[in-house]
């Protein structure tokens, strides 16, 4: 196919530069093609498909993400007919009947590959991340959304963590269990690096982290998750990182995630590549 077209604008040439121009062509075709497979078979769709959704729209980033996520499925679906075709057959196959195979394995791998991704999309967890700045009220965000899940009926598992304050000064954070109520201290602006991880201007507490993440060991089909926040400490693998991929392997209804605006985007890539993510802004 890629030497039928490349040799068309040579048909117009002189003898002396068609074959040139054609070879000239064809390389190009060549790498072209052989760029987008590459980029496309190793694409994450879903992730693209979220990306582009904000200025798209998500009717047209749907087809746009199935449309290329067809294309390496489809490839690989020709080159298998017609070679059943080669076996089928005592002659070679007539290339007219090219398109028509085309079009059926489109059509084919088009609903499957659709059908994947809505049972994939069905299955995890839709993600919720509230993104904020610095003191920009994204824990008091977390707690009306606390309130507005528990008054439709829904189990509700993870915590909120409010800033301690001494003097009108914030020396740390603290850790409310949605469930029990339980507060615990989690991080301190004057705590020594022994007792665990340092997170910006304090230290994250060893036994509050490993509290945090006991709540989160009975994840319960269609619950709601809350884990208040997510950031540098959690994209470098320590803090939160475990019990956030521990929710997002869950079979929960719906993970509420309180993020900075700077690292919200990253959570969403490192954590829930496959998911549908959303951003609630601050």
């Amino acid at each position: 196919m890629i030497l039928i077209f490349a040799s068309v604008p040579a048909l117009f040439l002189p003898p002396a530069e068609a074959f040139g121009f054609a070879g000239s062509v064809v390389l190009r075709m060549v790498a072209v093609y052989g760029g987008f497979l590459t980029l496309s078979s190793n694409m994450n769709f879903s992730l693209l498909r979220e990306r582009l959704s904000p200025f798209l729209g998500s009717d047209f980033s749907r087809s746009f993400a199935l449309s290329l996520n067809l294309f390496p499925a489809m490839r690989s679906d020709l080159e298998a007919g017609w070679a059943v075709m080669h076996l089928n057959s005592c002659r070679r196959p007539r290339v007219a009947n090219f398109p028509k195979m085309a079009v059926r394995c489109a059509v084919r791998n088009a609903g499957e590959i659709s059908m994947r991704l809505k049972v994939r999309e069905k299955m995890l967890p839709e993600v919720v991340i509230v993104k904020g700045n610095i003191n920009s009220g994204k824990t008091g965000e977390l707690k009306k959304i606390v309130e507005e899940e528990k008054s439709s009926g829904n189990n509700l598992i993870g915590f909120i963590s409010p800033g301690v304050f001494e003097n009108g000064d914030k020396t740390g954070f603290d850790a409310v269990d949605l469930k029990s109520g339980r507060r615990i201290s989690l991080s301190r602006k004057n705590w020594s690096e022994e007792k665990g991880e340092k997170i910006g201007w304090c230290v994250l507490r060893r036994e509050s982290l490993q509290w945090a993440e006991e709540l989160f060991d009975d994840i319960t089909p269609g619950s709601v998750l809350f884990i208040d926040e997510a950031g540098p400490l959690e994209l470098g693998g320590g803090g939160f990182a475990g019990l956030i991929e521990k929710a997002a392997r869950s079979e929960a209804a719906r993970i509420y995630i309180a993020s900075r605006t700077r690292s919200a985007a990253r959570v969403a890539d490192k954590f829930f590549q496959n998911h549908r993510v959303r951003y609630v802004n601050i």
